[in-house]
Parts: C-alpha cells; structure tokens; sequence
C-alpha cells in the first residue's frame, strides 16, 4: 500500500513539476485552408467574425451613396442570425520589427465550414440576395467591390469592427516573439506571452461572443505584439484591428406596371388587352393582385372588367434586371363612350385610398407576399413596398366603342360581378351568318357569354324562339356551362325554324318562367349587380313553310298574349319487381341412421 502511494504522490509531483509549454496546443497551420480564386497572394491568418444588417429601401434610393436615406426598416434574418464567422486571409505584410500587421486582410465565409457554418437563416439571404462568391466562398471585406449591378440590392458599408480583448496575469515559458496556445475556440483562443493571457472579450452587436480562433502563430504574434504597443497593462482594452467585419445590405421589392396596352372591340364588345408586369425584388411575388379597370368619361369611378391572382418571378439580382410576367386577356369594352383603361398590380380603387403616380383616382394598396425557393424568407412576412406610384397603369390613349346594333352585341359587361351575353348570330349550312332563314332548313346558332367574376362557377345559358305571329315563346335548348374568372365563351345549337316572323332571344342565368323574366344566381350563390345585360334579342325572318313549333322546341305562354290550355295528360310506363312468397308445408321426420325401438314386456305385481 505505501509503495502504491509514493508512486501516486511521485507522479503528482512529476505532474506539477512539468512547465505548462508541455501542455500548450498547436496554432493553425497557415496553410490550413488555401485561399479562395483570385486572392493566391493571401494565406490564413486567423478565424474572425462577419456582421451583417439587412434593410428594406425605397428604390430610387437603393443605388445612391446613402441608400438608408430612403430607409423602410430593417428586414431579414432575426438578431441572432446576422453573425457568422469569417476566415481572414492576409498578405504577408510586417512591421519594422518583422510582426504581422492585423489590420491587412480578407474576410471570407465559408458556407460549408463544418465547426462555425452561417445559420440556415443568413445563409438563404446571402443566396437570395446573390451575395458575391469568389469559388465556394462568400466575400465580406470587398463584397460591395464584386457585387455588380446595385439596382435590386447594394451592399454598401464596411466597416473593420473591433472587439474587447481580455488580459490576465499568467507566468509561463512563453515569449512575446514565441507565444503558446493555452487553450483553442470555439469562440476565442487563449494566447500566452510569457506574462499574461489574452483572449477576446467583447460581443457582437447580437450579444452572441465575438469570434477569434484558429489563430496561427503569425497572427498570434501579431496580437501580442499590438497588445504591446498599445496597452503593456492588465486588463480589458479595445483593440480595432481585430474582432469582426460590419456590413449593410440594402435592398428592395418594388411592383410595377411597366406596359399596358388594348385593342379594338370585336362585334361582341371584347377588347383584347395586354400588361406587362414586372417585380424587382430578390423574391418572387406570390398571389399579387392585378385587377383592369375601364372608366368611362363622365363617370365618377372606373369599374373593374377583369381581376386575377398572379406569381411574378423574382428579378436577376446581380444583373439588376427585374422579373416580368405578361398578361393576356379579353374584358368587355364600355359602349357608345371613351373610356380609360387602368391596370394596377397591388392596388385597388378605392374612394378612400390615396393617389398613386397621378392615375385618376385613389387606390389602397395591398401587401406584398415574398417567397424564395417556395417558402417565406426567414425574419419577414407580407409587407408594404417602399414606393406604389408605378403600381398603377393607364392606357396610352383612350379607346372608343360605338353602341351596338341589334344582335351584334349586349351591352357588355357593367363592373365585377356581372354574367352577359355579348353575341348573338345565325349561320347556315356553309358557315355564312344570315338575316333570314327558310323554315325547315338547319341552322346554327352562336351565342357569346361574358363573365366578370372573380371566381369560377356554373351559369345556365339559354336559347329561345319567340313566334310573333302566335305570340308564342319556345326553348329551343339549355346548357349548364362553367366559367372561369373573367372568362368569354361561344355556345352553339342547331336550330331548325318553324316560323316566318320570329326573334331569337339568348340569356345567361335569365330563366322565362310563367310570362316572366327570372333572375338566377351565378353557381347557384352569386347575385349578379345587373340582369339588364342577361338577355340578348335578334329579329329574322323566314320564307313560307310550316308554321308551329319546330321540332323538339318546348311551348311557353307569354303572359301578354292569347292564353293556351294546359291538359294534364298521364303518363304510363312499365315496372318490373320481383315477387318472393313463403308459405308452410307439413313433412314427415325420418331421423337418420336410428333403429326402429323394441317392445318390452314386464309382469309387475
């Protein structure tokens, strides 16, 4: 037991005997990490920190020298994603006394560093914003130098951040031209020189603990050396050569409506138009609002003829370019007046709105709803752009439609949620339209609908076949037809006259009922703003033949004129069921495999 216990208290005292050199670590190795492409005169010198502060801007401001003059607020990642740290690279630049200068340098990050990576958060901005590369690495110290175009995004301040450094008294071996490493990372290395240890003390501006690790024995001398110069002393000291790199990002997310222009009329009253809408924005535009408007002269509002829901793409950020998506479509032009034509992405018409880019009106403005790869940014949800006054459109010039003739066309369309019918022609066998018929012979007839609905839904399209002569109104046929939103369709029918003096009438959701005009509801729960533009009437005429109904057309009584009786008449048809009756019947019980019972005789007293 005693030999046991002098050897215990033997290696103890060998142990403590021992100088602390033995238990020093190594520095990083200067050639650790090879230097990104194009900085080949640089090596590694130490691991420090990079702080980055994303703000939202106006756009005609983002690319001037004071980009936070037109300042919206500080969006992007939350406070304790801004920091990461950054390897420096540095020439092999020295001081009289041969130390390595601290203050030459560049900053990269790393964004596959397995030990200090940047956050999932920071590390989608920097994509997003298509932060400069050189190879796999991000520039920080000379990001604003390689960023190209600063249209869409400008990274536009740096600033070398230093940080509190710790001295403490601690006699080693050490030297101030031979430092040890007395203990490493991971956020701060703990250097020696003979007398004291020194580590960083300060924090970022998030409260996370600077960053300075990895220090080669060159950098590490060089810290020494400074600490020298500067504060021989004990205690906390500011030294700015070291710490962490500040930067600031502007960007911005502007809409706009950069063409629009409209065609003439067709016979249906359908004016094609198109828009060019474009989002310069490192994020795509989702369910942006682009709503057309006619406002007729004379009126004191425009009304709505067309609305949709549309993705714009993100613009090309480092080109400066915006993203841009063109649209097409058709809305029924204001008749027998001029009118302008407004489109508007993001902003609506609204009394009590605001002025936007001196289009007539006041609008309200709608949110914008950034995405970047399918999924919100980190740190931000739907905001307000900085600037709405290109947000809204008007034609170059104003458009003229004449009052339609007879059949030619409705009235059109009359605001948002309207259902007309804008067409109404009869054509023969070989596709020419006519005026008149020859009754007996067949026809097609072509009726245009029009919906300004926002939604998609059903709506009951109608032919019918009024006779003059015997004041008599017949359906030719229905349909059930579905529409889109905003949406113009053709519905055709055969048709055979019957009459001499008759007039076509088409209708959507207009039902003739009892004498009478009933209004229906668009997909069975939207009431219309009119119903005077649900019914579209043509005047024909036909050569001598067969007057009475036309085959296959349903009579109707118009109310007006001479009454018809109504007949009950029964109707017979043929059921086939299948009958299953159960009844009883008595049958013998012959159990199977029993013998027949023996007879036993007994004499009992």
């Amino acid at each position: 037991m005693r030999r046991k216990l002098v050897a215990v208290l033997l290696l103890a005292v060998i142990v403590f005997m021992m100088p602390l050199d033995a238990w020093a670590w190594d520095f990083k190795d200067k050639n650790a990490y090879p230097p990104p492409p194009g900085y080949g005169n640089l090596t590694y010198t130490r691991t420090q920190g990079a702080y980055i502060d994303f703000i939202l801007v106006h756009p005609f401001s983002i690319s001037s020298s004071n980009p936070e003059g037109g300042s919206l607020g500080d969006f992007g990642p939350t406070g304790p994603y801004r920091s990461t740290a950054e390897y420096l690279f540095a020439p092999d630049n020295r001081d009289a006394q041969g130390n390595l200068i601290l203050g030459d340098g560049w900053g990269f990050i790393n964004p596959k560093d397995g030990l200090t990576p940047p956050s999932s958060d920071l590390n989608t901005w920097l994509q997003a914003l298509e932060w400069p590369k050189s190879g796999g690495w991000y520039n920080v110290t000379d990001a604003g130098a390689k960023q190209g175009s600063a249209a869409i995004r400008n990274i536009f301040y740096h600033m070398p951040y230093g940080t509190y450094i710790f001295t403490s008294s601690n006699i080693t071996g050490a030297s101030k031209t031979n430092p040890m490493l007395v203990s490493p990372g991971p956020n701060f290395d703990t250097v020696n020189d003979g007398q004291r240890d020194i580590r960083a003390a300060g924090n970022f501006p998030n409260n996370k603990p600077t960053y300075l690790f990895n220090l080669t024995k060159d950098a590490a001398i060089g810290l020494v050396h400074r600490l020298e110069t500067l504060y021989p002393n004990m205690g906390v000291y500011w030294v700015p050569e070291v710490g962490y790199e500040h930067k600031k990002v502007a960007w911005t997310a502007d809409l706009s409506v950069a063409q629009l222009t409209a065609g003439s009329p067709g016979s249906n009253g359908q004016a094609p138009f198109q828009a060019v809408v474009e989002n310069l924005s490192p994020f795509d535009a989702v369910n942006a609002l682009f709503t057309l408007y006619a406002w007729p002269e004379g009126e004191p509002k425009p009304f709505q003829v067309a609305s949709q829901k549309v993705n714009i793409p993100r613009g090309s950020v480092a080109a400066g370019t915006p993203g841009a998506l063109t649209i097409n479509g058709f809305y029924a032009a204001p008749e027998g007046k001029k009118y302008t034509l407004i489109a508007a992405i993001n902003a609506v018409y609204d009394p009590n709105g605001v002025t936007l880019g001196g289009v007539p009106g006041r609008w309200q403005k709608q949110l914008y709803n950034p995405t970047y790869n399918g999924q919100v940014p980190p740190g931000i949800g739907t905001f307000l752009e900085p600037y709405y006054d290109n947000n809204v459109k008007q034609a170059s010039q104003d458009a003229y439609v004449p009052p339609s003739s007879d059949g030619g066309g409705g009235q059109g369309l009359q605001g948002s949620n309207d259902l007309a019918v804008t067409g109404l022609d009869v054509y023969d066998q070989n596709g020419n339209k006519v005026n008149s018929v020859v009754v007996g012979q067949g026809y097609k007839v072509k009726a245009t609908f029009a919906s300004s609905f926002p939604v998609n839904g059903f709506a009951f399209v109608r032919l019918y076949d009024y006779d003059k002569s015997n004041s008599m109104m017949y359906l030719v046929d229905r349909a059930y037809e579905y529409f889109h939103a905003g949406e113009t369709l053709t519905v055709e029918w055969n048709w055979n006259p019957g009459h001499t003096q008759f007039k076509l009438i088409a209708t959507v959701d207009y039902d003739y009922s009892n004498g009478n005009w009933v209004q229906e509801k668009f997909d069975g729960k939207y009431i219309e703003i009119t119903y005077e533009n649900n019914k579209l009437e043509k005047d024909y005429t036909g050569t001598s033949g067969a007057s009475g109904p036309p085959p296959g057309e349903q009579q109707l009584t118009v109310g007006a004129y001479h009454p018809i009786v109504t007949k009950r008449v029964p109707v017979y048809r043929t059921v086939t069921r299948e009958i299953v009756e159960t009844y009883w019947q008595e049958v013998p019980l012959i159990p199977a495999n029993t013998p027949e019972p023996k007879i036993r005789v007994r004499l009992i007293q």
